[in-house]
């Protein structure tokens, strides 16, 4: 299950837990509002006594998720990303190779074209 919890805007919302070697009380750091004020949390990837803790200390609405379509309602929609971007090619000096990363280049030049061929 999926809240929305408001607090302060960027400010961290933190819990105590004891350290498992030394057993002193440490300060954990949960999440992280927002400029807004606004953080979304998934309340199965936190323990059950920090959820409570949360809901006790913050603001909070619960996200109602739609079976079918799986998106939070009100969700802002995704912007699709463009497949058809030219990809950069990197082309050697030496023989005109084209490569699409640059370390790709690098161990051809390396491997290809040394600068002591057997000399000594």
């Amino acid at each position: 299950m999926k809240i929305k919890v408001y607090g302060q805007p960027n400010k961290s919302a933190k819990v105590r837990v004891l350290n498992p070697v030394s057993h002193q009380k440490i300060i954990r750091r949960l999440f992280t509002f927002d400029k807004d004020g606004v953080a979304i949390v998934d309340t199965d990837k936190l323990k059950a006594r920090h959820v409570k803790e949360l809901l006790k200390r913050y603001k909070y609405e619960e996200i109602v998720l739609l079976e079918a379509e799986e998106t939070p309602v009100g969700a802002v929609d995704e912007i699709p990303i463009e497949a058809d971007e030219p990809v950069k090619m990197y082309a050697c000096k030496h023989c005109g190779m084209e490569f699409d990363a640059p370390y790709k280049l690098a161990q051809h030049v390396r491997k290809e074209h040394p600068k002591n061929k057997g000399e000594t």
